[in-house]
């Protein structure tokens, strides 16, 4: 999906960027190719990150990727004009993830911008079909996690102070929103 987000998504505005719980850099590689003028900070634990460097070692972009040792769970440091937040919210619970979203909110620039991918039901919480089962293996399998509807992720963006929000609809594998 990352070759796709980075042509669908505007970041041309935008000079940094915050790749929360970054893992394997791939999504902060195709936004840096995608905008000349972007520079991408992936947040990540430190072992995860060892990783990190090893795979993005030989990207023509590793130059403007900055790798930040940390938990996003306890705090976001540095300010940024976006931030990316990719399979995360699956796997909290509502407070949990109001208060992530209130600590990223807090690290974007005035007029900075959120973009969110995961298993994204519809408001009825029935379908799609993949977040829809995707929400069950999380309800068996972690404490609080299950997928949540645009509209429960809308009302926490609001809570905390985000506006202009819409759900981008993309055909990406497995029925994952934006």
């Amino acid at each position: 999906a990352a070759p796709i987000l980075s042509n669908e998504i505007d970041l041309s505005r935008s000079k940094t960027l915050i790749d929360i719980g970054g893992g394997a850099g791939t999504y902060s590689v195709f936004f840096c190719k995608a905008s000349s003028n972007l520079n991408a900070t992936i947040l990540d634990l430190p072992g995860t990150l060892e990783i990190t460097k090893e795979l993005i070692s030989g990207s023509n972009v590793r130059n403007r990727i900055s790798l930040l040792e940390g938990d996003f769970n306890k705090e976001i440091n540095g300010q940024y004009d976006a931030a990316f937040l990719s399979n995360i919210i699956h796997g909290e619970g509502e407070v949990e993830n109001i208060a992530l979203l209130k600590k990223i909110y807090n690290a974007l620039n005035s007029g900075g911008k959120i973009i969110i991918q995961d298993f994204i039901l519809d408001n009825d919480k029935t379908t799609p079909s993949f977040p829809a089962l995707f929400s069950l293996n999380m309800l068996l399998f972690t404490e609080n996690g299950r997928s949540y509807s645009f509209k429960e992720v809308e009302g926490w963006l609001e809570k905390v102070g985000f506006k202009d929000l819409a759900r981008m609809n993309l055909n990406l594998p497995r029925s994952i929103s934006i």
